[in-house]
């Protein structure tokens, strides 16, 4: 509802593991943080799709504002109804699409339309890094194969990764 936040760690729910940390990278599709609101100091349980990384982003692939690639802003807001972001930059604000934002390395993406790995869709994934040449995300993430912890990587193109 647009109230600002501090997320204080993963809430504790019953499925948790005492093995697993915060640099951990699950295989999920929900996930719960603990969160302390800047307005009222109130903390609440909110989940991944509830909250928007306000984090740091490089804009690219741009074509009619093509001054704008390269400069970084900060992702202020998520546009639903238009599948934009809303990027701060030092003197404005604009809406672009995932295609035209580069993640940094740890953003936590909502892997979104996968055709070819559609079973991934909606696990919610770690940028391990950008691959400017081909323009896609390398993502990790855990799963469980056959009983066995296994890190799965993904190639995925920018507007398949969704804050």
């Amino acid at each position: 509802d647009g109230k600002r936040g501090i997320i204080l760690g993963k809430a504790p729910t019953a499925a948790a593991t005492a093995a697993i940390t915060a640099n951990d990278i699950k295989c999920t599709r929900t996930m719960s943080y603990s969160v302390r609101l800047e307005l009222d100091g109130t903390t609440r349980t909110l989940e991944h799709a509830q909250l928007l990384q306000s984090i740091s982003v490089v804009l690219t692939a741009l074509g009619s504002c093509a001054d704008l690639n390269g400069r970084v802003g900060i992702v202020q807001a998520w546009d639903s109804s238009t599948n934009r972001y809303e990027v701060k930059l030092l003197a404005k604000l604009v809406k672009v699409r995932p295609y035209n934002v580069i993640l940094p390395a740890g953003a936590r993406p909502t892997l979104k339309g996968l055709a070819e790995s559609s079973r991934y869709n909606g696990v919610i994934g770690r940028v391990i890094e950008h691959d400017t040449e081909s323009g896609r995300y390398v993502i990790g993430f855990w799963e469980v194969v056959e009983g066995e912890r296994v890190l799965t990587i993904l190639r995925v193109r920018r507007d398949n990764a969704i804050l």
